[in-house]
This record gives C-alpha cells, sequence and structure tokens, in this order.
C-alpha cells in the first residue's frame, strides 16, 4: 500500500512538473509557498555585506561543444553534448566542485537589483559532482549552485549567442521540440568576462518544486543582448500559447544575508566617470608623473 501511494505521489509531480504555468504560480507544489529561502529575490545593495571569497576556477568551459536546445514549454534549454567532459567549477565560496548541468533564460529577469529587473537573464545549472547527477544532488543541501547572468540591451547582437539563436528558431513554435547546433561554441560564452565581483544567498529553484538550499551566484557584470536576440525568446511557444514572460514572482528575504563579493573593475570605472573625481584621479597622476621625474 505503501509503495503504491509512493507510486502516486511521484506520477502526481512528475506530472505537475510538466504542466504547470506561470499564468497561476499559486498552485505551485507546498514548498514554493511556504517555504522560506525561496527565490529568485531583490538584491538591495545597500543591505549586502561584503566578503572575501577565492577567485573561482572554471575548468572545461573554453572547450568547444555541440549543444541540444529544448523547448520545454517554460523555457529555452541548453544541454552541451560533452561526451564525457563536463565543464566544471570550484572555489568562489562553494563548499565543493560542481559540474554544469544545463542552461536556461527567463525573459525578463527574475532577480532585481535595486528593484530594477533586466530583460533578461541566464541560469547555469550546477550540481555537486559527489552527488553524481542533478536528480540526486537536487535534493540535498548545497547540492545546486546556480551561476544567474543578467543581460542588458544592446544595439547590436551578441555574435557569440549566434549559433544558439539559429536553432531557437526550429524550436519555438513546439513544446518538447530539440534542436542540435550547427556550430560548435564555447561554454564560457554565457558568463561575463570578469567574474570576479557576484553576490552570493541561499535560496531555491525558481521552478516546481522549488526545492530549497541552492547556493546562487548573482554576477555583477551583465552580457549585453539585442532587441532583436530578445525576440526570439518571447516568440517561444507554451502549452498555454506564447510564452512572452517567464519570471517567478518576487520571494521575500526572510532575514537570509545577500553577500557581495566585490569586483575591482568597478571601482576603477566608478573612480573616473564622476567630473570630480576625473579631477582628481588626473591631479593624482600628474603627482605620480612629477615624482617619478624627480627620482629619474
Amino acid at each position: 500500500m505503501v509503495q503504491f501511494l509512493g507510486f502516486l505521489v511521484l506520477t502526481f509531480g512528475a506530472a505537475f512538473a510538466s504542466h504547470w504555468s506561470y499564468d497561476n504560480q499559486t498552485v505551485w507544489p507546498e514548498l514554493c509557498n511556504s517555504g522560506t529561502r525561496q527565490s529568485p529575490i531583490n538584491i538591495q545593495t545597500s543591505s549586502t555585506k561584503q566578503t572575501y571569497l577565492l577567485p573561482f576556477i572554471f575548468t572545461g568551459y573554453s572547450e568547444r561543444f555541440f549543444a541540444n536546445v529544448t523547448n520545454t514549454g517554460h523555457t529555452v534549454k541548453i544541454n552541451l553534448q560533452n561526451n564525457g567532459k563536463v565543464p566544471t567549477v570550484e572555489r568562489g565560496g562553494l563548499p565543493g566542485t560542481y559540474a554544469l548541468d544545463s542552461v536556461h533564460f527567463h525573459w525578463n529577469s527574475e532577480h532585481t537589483i535595486n528593484g530594477y529587473r533586466y530583460p533578461a537573464e541566464l541560469h547555469a545549472v550546477h550540481y555537486n559532482v559527489q552527488y553524481g547527477n542533478l536528480d540526486n544532488a537536487t535534493i540535498r543541501e548545497n547540492g545546486l549552485a546556480v551561476f544567474s547572468i543578467l543581460f542588458e540591451i544592446s544595439s547590436d547582437d551578441d555574435k557569440y549567442f549566434s549559433p544558439i539563436m539559429k536553432v531557437i528558431e526550429k524550436v519555438d513554435n513546439t513544446v518538447g521540440m530539440t534542436a542540435q547546433t550547427n556550430e560548435s561554441f564555447s561554454p564560457d560564452i554565457f558568463f561575463p568576462r570578469d567574474t570576479s565581483g557576484y553576490y552570493r544567498y541561499i535560496g531555491s529553484l525558481t521552478t516546481p518544486d522549488c526545492n530549497e538550499g541552492v547556493i546562487w551566484t548573482l554576477f555583477t557584470n551583465t552580457l549585453h543582448i539585442s532587441e532583436s536576440q530578445v525576440s526570439y525568446f518571447t516568440s517561444m511557444w507554451s502549452e498555454t500559447g506564447l510564452l512572452t514572460e517567464n519570471y517567478r514572482t518576487q520571494q521575500p528575504i526572510n532575514g537570509r544575508p545577500v553577500y557581495e563579493k566585490i569586483s575591482p573593475l568597478p571601482k576603477v570605472i566608478t573612480i573616473v566617470t564622476s567630473n570630480a573625481s576625473k579631477v582628481a584621479y588626473i591631479k593624482l597622476l600628474m603627482l605620480f608623473s612629477i615624482i617619478y621625474l624627480y627620482l629619474k
């Protein structure tokens, strides 16, 4: 009898996992509505706690792969055809080595920074290698690490995303449709060039079953994408119609700390962009030049 009930729970869960919708998030599984560490959140930069963490070590992200691109009905999902060579990441405050499972997109962004919602957000989902695969890691505390990359609009297409965009057109009309990229690419195209600055907090998956204990990393540096490239996503169809947006509503922080690892690059940019700082910066350079000439 117990086994039969367990079978029913698994069957119902699997059915809901494939048929849930963004249109009515209140009927998502219980944890999605009762959990205390849910995602996404709004990150208020004035409330973050600055922290020191060792730099990430990315292994295999510069290798070239073909990929399968799938219309899941909820997003565009990308799985690398890795042939046993799985990109991994470690350090950066992560409690182990994490392997890249898949990448997917949200339009508009799920996370917001100081209330600002970006036009798109990418999630690179990783699992702790000690658990062997995504399914095993999903039910473990710190079993998953999700990297979030926010997008800003540019007047030009991002050429690195061209292999992906070409395939999205093939799958956007059919839920469950998968197509392979005709060109290989490196998964490092999904990450900003400078990954030294980011926000860190413990949250959940942003889709059912909303499992908690996920390590979130949101990079402070963004990627750029054109309006025309965003339109590839907004042309995606779901089981209920056109999937014009696919982001979950903001969740309460409930006292969770949000840490900020500072990138040195934005600090330099901030120093030299205000007029008063420019003057001070130029004077400082002149002083150093005089001292250098004097000592020489």
